[in-house]
Parts: C-alpha cells; sequence; structure tokens
C-alpha cells in the first residue's frame, strides 16, 4: 500500500481505500459508501491543504501526478 502511495499519490487513491475498507468492514449500501467516501475525502483534502497547508503525496506516475497538482490548484 504505501508503495502504491507514492507512485499513486494521495488523491487519487484514498477514495478507493476508504471505499474498500468500508466494503471489508461490512457496509453493503453503496449511497452509505459513496456519501461517507465522498464527505472523508472532501474533508481530509480541504483540511490538510486548506488548513494545515501540509503537503500530501501527488504521487510520480504521470496522469496521477497531473491530477493530484489540478486539484491542489483548484483547492488553494
Amino acid at each position: 500500500l504505501f508503495r502504491s502511495l507514492q507512485s499513486i499519490g494521495f488523491y487519487v487513491l484514498t477514495p478507493f481505500f476508504v471505499a474498500a475498507f468500508l466494503c471489508a468492514a461490512g457496509e453493503r449500501r453503496w449511497k452509505w459508501i459513496l456519501g461517507i467516501t465522498v464527505a472523508l475525502y472532501v474533508f481530509l483534502v480541504v483540511v490538510f491543504s486548506r488548513l494545515f497547508y501540509v503537503g500530501l503525496p501527488v504521487g510520480t506516475v504521470r496522469p496521477f501526478y497531473d491530477f493530484s497538482n489540478w486539484l491542489l490548484v483548484l483547492i488553494r
């Protein structure tokens, strides 16, 4: 997981990880999984990028890196 986080980046990998964790924890209602994933993702991105101003891993693979940087420019 850590190696994929370094290459893909936090901003792309987090929603998939949260959704997979919720499925593994036993949640089967897709509306709840989608809602919690979106809410948690928005919360984490806003708190770490706007409030704490902490740089999270953006990834090294080109399309993921470009998406992460685009998202950071959009948020800031």
